[in-house]
């Protein structure tokens, strides 16, 4: 794919086009790469089209959260594609409870190949079609509960953000605080 595709994918998130308009600026720093927001465009283009089509279903992707090039990919990805992320957290009992209670469509996260099955099963759940992120609470009563999020609502957050911080396009932000 070349950039000049990307925005013309005729993926529903909208996501790879802005992302490439921005072009060579720096867009990710991590111990061992730098993306430019184009290389990050075409990457995200590229791992969407991995995602099982919206034509047959949006489907609840389960992506194990982590703090990796891969895993950001993997995120705006599933936006790109169009279909409602279930945030996991790393391997661990509450990842197992999650995906026991919640079963996603496809569970994914560090780059891994989308299981071939995922294109021809149809979706287990109806989803609203707002709905773009799950997010699980740390509920009192033992039993995991989600907190729902608009595509809208996510964009808007991190719109707020970046304005609370006064983040401009030269500064560099840390993803995670103590």
């Amino acid at each position: 794919m070349t950039i000049e595709q990307v925005g013309h994918t005729g993926r529903v998130g909208g996501l790879a086009g802005p992302l490439a308009a921005r072009g060579r600026a720096v867009a990710v720093i991590s111990d061992d790469t730098t993306l430019t927001y184009t290389d990050l465009a075409l990457r995200v283009s590229a791992r969407a089209a991995e995602y099982p089509a919206v034509a047959s279903g949006r489907r609840m992707i389960g992506l194990v959260a982590g703090n990796t090039c891969d895993f950001l990919v993997d995120y705006l990805a599933a936006h790109e594609a169009g279909h409602a992320i279930l945030l996991l957290p790393p391997e661990s009992a509450a990842t197992r409870s999650l995906v026991d209670s919640w079963t996603p469509d496809v569970v994914a996260g560090a780059g891994e190949p989308i299981a071939a099955s995922a294109h021809h099963t149809p979706p287990r759940h109806e989803l609203h079609p707002d709905l773009a992120l799950l997010l699980s609470t740390s509920g009192s009563t033992g039993s995991p509960k989600l907190v729902r999020q608009s595509r809208r609502a996510v964009l808007s957050n991190a719109a707020a953000i970046a304005e609370y911080l006064r983040i401009e396009p030269g500064d560099r932000a840390i993803t995670t605080l103590p």
